[in-house]
């Protein structure tokens, strides 16, 4: 993949894992899922399967990092 395609791939990731994890730490704190509120339960599910697939590409480009040096 080029540079450019992997920095949009690492940009989007990151998004998504905020997104997530905040949300995730309200279910976990006050038991409000905000995603499902605001999204309603099959647009959510999907965006929790994006957010599981950004993790992946985190722990992916990572590891490709480390062989690098």
């Amino acid at each position: 993949m080029s540079k450019k395609v992997m920095k949009v791939v690492q940009l989007v990731s990151m998004v998504l894992l905020v997104v997530g994890g905040l949300n995730w730490g309200l279910v976990g704190i006050q038991g409000v899922d905000v995603l499902g509120n605001l999204l309603g339960s099959m647009v959510s599910s999907v965006l929790y399967i994006l957010v599981g697939v950004a993790a992946l590409a985190v722990i992916i480009g990572s590891l490709l990092m480390k062989k690098k040096k």
